[in-house]
């Protein structure tokens, strides 16, 4: 272990997401980026730290914000557990695993292609990891039993009506309304999703989305098929976005 930290030294300042870890999988070492980018002020504010310790609801904000409801954490932290386990398995087995990391780090959501391989010492025995990461262009389109199933489960709460980024200016609600709409939902599947009236969505779409879009009137169908032209059913609203870790070895020893 130590020839591999003192190997590791040089990549501490440099542009890399990399991590080692004992076998407990604590955190020993890990780059500047890395640290910064779950949150942290400082690489020396990860010495020690494991993915066993998100149970910890302080440390859970620090690294994830306070932004989201209860249900929305326990989501979190069962996928903690769940790269605690691939982490485990990877010092159990003594081979690489390769899997997405799709949690909301410092309240962004990102998806992250991240390798763990075993360090092995002199008499062949595991005595840690050191994980490669890297930023992905990843996009899961939900199918329509999905995305009302995350929204009921995770995110009913969200009111948040600040607008978005995107050229048409809108606002949070709106967006999940027209992404929703875009991937063939009704209003009636949207109002449940949303936990709101169908009176509210109709209103929504009569009264914003539709003049934004440059429609006249109520054209629930027209808005639908615009949308999609315009490539809103990729737009993933971060409200309707489900913390994950997935696998991406079919035979890892997880």
């Amino acid at each position: 272990m130590q020839q591999s930290l003192k190997g590791f030294i040089p990549l501490i300042n440099q542009y890399l997401l990399t991590a080692i870890y004992d076998k407990n999988c604590k955190i020993v070492a890990c780059s500047e980026l890395s640290a910064n980018s779950v949150g942290l002020t400082s690489r020396h504010d990860a010495i020690g730290l494991s993915y066993q310790d998100i149970r910890d609801i302080k440390l859970m904000r620090k690294i994830f914000g306070n932004s989201h409801n209860s249900i929305f954490y326990e989501k979190i932290f069962e996928n903690a557990m769940k790269v605690h386990a691939i982490q485990q398995a990877v010092i159990r087995k003594n081979e690489i695993i390769n899997y997405l990391d799709y949690l909301p780090y410092n309240e962004k959501f990102v998806p992250y292609l991240v390798t763990c391989v075993p360090i092995i010492c002199d008499n062949n025995q595991v005595v840690g990891i050191q994980s490669y990461t890297k930023k992905c262009s990843y996009l899961t389109i939900l199918s329509r039993n999905q995305i009302i199933k995350n929204m009921l489960s995770i995110n009913s709460e969200n009111k948040n009506t600040e607008t978005t980024a995107y050229s048409l200016n809108l606002t949070k609600r709106e967006h999940e309304i027209t992404f929703l709409l875009a991937n063939d939902l009704s209003i009636d599947e949207i109002y449940e999703a949303l936990g709101t009236t169908r009176s509210t969505i109709s209103n929504i779409i009569a009264a914003k989305l539709c003049p934004k879009f440059g429609l006249f009137g109520s054209r629930t169908k027209l808005l639908s098929k615009v949308a999609k032209e315009r490539g809103y059913h990729k737009l993933i609203p971060e409200s309707l976005s489900a913390p994950c870790v997935i696998v991406l070895d079919e035979d890892a020893p997880i």
